[in-house]
Formats: C-alpha cells, sequence, structure tokens
C-alpha cells in the first residue's frame, strides 16, 4: 500500500463537535470556516461525512462532499438556503478534511473550521 506525503495531501477526521460530543444526525450542525485551506496550483480541499460504518452517507440530494469546487458559497452561520448543506442521515458520522497539494506556509497560520451544535435559538 502507498500513501501521499503531507507535501500532496493532508487528510483530518473530526468525530465531535466543539463541546466534545459526538457527532450525531440526530442534531443539526454549522461547519464554520474563518478562511479556507490554501492550496498550491492544481490544489483543492474538501470535506466528507461518512457514517459509523466508514461508508459514504446515502442521501436524497446525492451530495457526499463539500469543497472549494461545488459552488460552495460563503454566508451567515445559518443560511436560507441549502447550497452548503452536507447530508448526514441519522446516525453517528465523521467527517474527513482532504487537502490536496496544501500551501504548507501558509496553513502554518491557518485555523481548521469548528463544528458547533445548532439549537433552535441560534437558527434564523
Amino acid at each position: 500500500l502507498g500513501a501521499n506525503t503531507v507535501e500532496v495531501a493532508l487528510y483530518s477526521k473530526i468525530e465531535q463537535d466543539a463541546d466534545g460530543n459526538t457527532l450525531t444526525g440526530e442534531k443539526s450542525y454549522i461547519l464554520h470556516f474563518e478562511s479556507y485551506p490554501q492550496v498550491l496550483k492544481g490544489g483543492f480541499w474538501s470535506v466528507t461525512a461518512y457514517g459509523d460504518d466508514d461508508f459514504l452517507i446515502d442521501n436524497p440530494i446525492d451530495r457526499y462532499c463539500i469543497n472549494d469546487r461545488s459552488g460552495l458559497k460563503a454566508n451567515e452561520d445559518a443560511p436560507k438556503d441549502t447550497t452548503n448543506w452536507l447530508p448526514v442521515g441519522v446516525g453517528g458520522f465523521h467527517l474527513f478534511m482532504r487537502i490536496y497539494t496544501p500551501d504548507m506556509d501558509a496553513l502554518e497560520t491557518w485555523m481548521a473550521p469548528t463544528i458547533t451544535e445548532i439549537y433552535p435559538s441560534n437558527v434564523n
């Protein structure tokens, strides 16, 4: 088996929200980016959701990741449309962020996105 070096790709997995609670499709979350990860020419990044079984999660809109090439819109944290929505089903899930051809210098100061549970009072 082979693996990419960090100059080629970075892979980060998250299973908990900002409060340390396990991610579950029974709740709603905001994945908030202060800024997007910087990549070198030809690079890109993506966030993909996987179920507890480590497989992609079937969903009615056939969306399995969000990335810098999927029409992602910068907006308020409670969007009125679903352009940025990543369906995760009703069970447990985890997210993988992949950064291909990362700008290692820029990533030294970059902050990864936070995952925060949306409470009814937080939704517009």
